[in-house]
């Protein structure tokens, strides 16, 4: 099938059709009979929509707060838990460098002792 026969099957498909004839009074019939009077379209009743709504969410009232706030106080107390282990994680191995720079440097001035002692001129020593 050519690119042309698609576009002229996809035209078919989207032209406009007219509705049947009294679509218009069969849908009005559907809808609820007490409609706010000056707002065309607010049925009564219906509460308005709010910043709180969004089309994939709707917040909560109060019902979910204690369990939110129970969730937060979890995950705020794992996380300090956890930055705490770390912390002492990265300061014990802080420790650990230095004493090992510490131990290093001592371990160079003793060989560096041992070298001058060996290397020095002595009577019927040695070297």
């Amino acid at each position: 099938m050519t690119e042309r026969e698609q576009d002229s099957l996809l035209r078919e498909a989207l032209r406009r059709v007219e509705p049947p004839e009294g679509f218009a009074n069969r849908v009005l019939e559907r809808l609820p009979a007490e409609s706010s009077p000056g707002t065309p379209g607010v049925v009564k009743g219906s509460r308005p929509r709010s910043w709180f709504e969004f089309p994939w969410f709707v917040f909560p009232k109060m019902g979910w707060s204690p369990a939110m706030a129970a969730i937060l106080v979890a995950c705020l107390g794992a996380g300090s838990w956890e930055y705490a282990e770390w912390r002492d994680r990265r300061l014990r191995a802080e420790r650990a460098r230095d004493e090992l720079i510490q131990a290093l440097e001592i371990t160079s001035a003793k060989v560096q002792e041992t070298k001058a002692r060996l290397l020095r001129p002595s009577k019927g020593g040695v070297l």
